[in-house]
């Protein structure tokens, strides 16, 4: 199986782990903090005005975690975890400028991981076109404005990077749960193709997790991520990024896939990295009827989970 294959370690270092409730305190924050450094994660993802605190807890825990030296059980000595910050979130009809320098107030304020939701409206006005007169040319234009609005803060980012020397990560969520499958194709595909024209690191996002999928004009329940999506996003970015050379497969630069919202536990984690591309079949043993997989060498780069339930989906 492909558990067999994985440990805690692994997986945690997937994870972004998530505290976004409008509700939450800063003990909150602490605690996100406390058990992101017991479990290891990529990062804490929480809301703007509590990524200061987040920095504050994190380099206190891992402070702690350095200099106790009697713990034998601290595998995390010397790890660093990033703060991850939401932006436009999470309806993501905030204007353009604004998501800009939401972004820029983030990094300035310790963020290294940046959330930013897609105007999912922008993109509906692509789709409610069609059948109206002169349909190509209303819908090249309106394709472009929802385009440049994801553009213009990943420009934003990448010119930050290269002022500053840093290696600031971008995730753009689409909001799925309020998409077709034709609309979670464009807006993957150009989420993909915009990537291509920076050089920051770029993923491509399932959710906020807040969707209300009941009100929204597609007849879906799920409100975060499914396996059917990341498969249709996965295969969207293959498109962009994948090319053959003298029959051989290439990839012109790696665009990730966060799959977030109602994921709980390990199978269904498994199940969103293997959807995501992370792994491999074995096929050593010929006479094995059931398949084990093993992890590409850059699953870091093809997958984040983005999770509360961290702890559980971690269980040895």
């Amino acid at each position: 199986m492909v558990e067999n294959r994985l440990d805690s370690k692994i997986l945690a270092s997937l994870i972004d782990h998530t505290q976004l409730m409008p509700f939450a305190t800063k003990e909150d924050i602490k605690n996100l903090c406390k058990e992101a450094t017991e479990l290891g994660t990529a990062t804490v993802c929480v809301n703007e005005s509590r990524i200061e605190e987040a920095v504050k807890f994190l380099k206190e825990f891992n402070d702690k975690n350095n200099s106790d030296v009697k713990n034998e059980s601290n595998i995390k000595k010397g790890l660093k975890i990033k703060v991850c910050g939401v932006v436009g979130f999470p309806l993501g009809s905030a204007t353009t400028n604004i998501k800009i320098a939401s972004a820029i107030d983030a990094i300035h304020k310790g963020a290294e991981e940046i959330d930013m939701v897609v105007n999912v409206g922008f993109l509906k006005d692509v789709m409610a076109c069609k059948n109206e007169e002169n349909y190509e040319s209303k819908r090249t234009k309106l394709l472009k404005r929802f385009e440049q609005d994801i553009e213009a803060v990943m420009e934003a980012i990448d010119n930050y990077n290269q002022e500053n020397s840093t290696n600031i990560i971008l995730k753009v969520i689409q909001e799925n749960c309020y998409l077709t499958e034709e609309e979670v194709k464009i807006a993957t595909t150009t989420i993909a193709k915009l990537a291509g024209n920076f050089k920051l690191k770029v993923f491509a996002k399932t959710s906020t997790g807040f969707g209300v999928p009941k009100k929204g004009p597609v007849d879906k329940e799920d409100v975060g991520a499914t396996v059917h999506d990341i498969e249709l996003m996965r295969k969207a970015i293959d498109e962009v990024t994948k090319k053959t050379e003298d029959n051989e497969i290439k990839y012109e630069y790696i665009v990730g896939i966060k799959a977030a919202g109602g994921i709980r536990d390990k199978e269904t984690t498994l199940k969103m990295m293997k959807a995501a591309g992370c792994f491999i079949e074995d096929d050593s043993d010929e006479n094995n009827d059931e398949k084990e997989y093993k992890l590409v060498d850059n699953y870091k780069e093809l997958v984040r989970i983005g999770a509360s339930a961290s702890r559980e989906i971690c269980k040895e």
